[in-house]
């Protein structure tokens, strides 16, 4: 299941069920892209959807993109680690995370871009290196990503988008695995797997619109509120 997500308000704005022999990922989300009710946005992509079609269709929608690059683009990642050495950054922003067991310090570095890499990635104006050092749980973690970007935005503001990209796995994702358990449920068909998860997105959304933030504090209220509705529920 392919979804669209709202960074502000944690709402799903589009879904494409799919069967992964007959529409990878890559063309689910391209469909979605072009169906997409909105302009003047910026996308944020994990680094399997960096593909060129892919940005093609974010172009054509009117909208932008902050696609993460990994070694599926091998040559594109390591023309940008290599820039990234010997290039002084237009802009930087360093934050720290000591949250949940964390105790990270990060620091996002925006380059520009050469005219090769402009004119084979379309609208492509800035990338953007994140570093991550310190402790996850006492764990050391020295990590480098790089992401391709048609906006020219500072480190700061690329900052806060790739940090609520990652938010959605917290208030979409992992809410459906460990509230919902769907990742432990029994369906197995295609379709009833699709409908069940279509379902619960709904359920998200609703109450996202109602202005939880936590669903667990959600399923608290509307048990009390069917509780009270009950007959002789005093």
């Amino acid at each position: 299941m392919f979804q669209a997500d709202c960074q502000h308000n944690g709402l799903v704005l589009a879904m494409d069920s799919r069967q992964q022999i007959t529409k990878p990922e890559t063309q689910a989300d391209q469909d979605i892209i072009r169906n997409l009710n909105s302009e003047n946005q910026v996308v944020t992509l994990d680094a399997i959807h960096c593909q060129k079609a892919t940005v093609q269709n974010l172009i054509n929608s009117n909208n932008d993109y902050l696609i993460t690059v990994k070694n599926n683009q091998k040559t594109l990642r390591k023309t940008l680690h290599d820039l990234a050495i010997t290039t002084p950054p237009l802009s930087q922003y360093i934050e720290y995370d000591k949250s949940r067991g964390r105790n990270i310090q990060r620091t996002v570095s925006v380059f520009s871009l050469p005219e090769n890499i402009k004119s084979a990635w379309l609208n492509s104006q800035r990338f953007i290196q994140v570093t991550r050092i310190g402790t996850r749980k006492y764990k050391p973690i020295d990590q480098t990503v790089y992401y391709l970007s048609s906006r020219q935005s500072n480190a700061q503001t690329f900052a806060a988008k790739i940090r609520g990209h990652w938010l959605i796995e917290n208030q979409l994702h992992w809410v459906k695995d460990a509230i919902f358990k769907e990742d432990k449920s029994p369906i197995c068909h295609f379709q009833a797997v699709t409908n069940l998860s279509i379902l619960l997105t709904i359920a998200i959304n609703l109450f996202r619109i109602l202005g939880f933030c936590s669903i667990t504090n959600a399923q608290t209220w509307l048990y009390g509120r069917l509780w009270g509705l009950a007959p002789n529920s005093e």
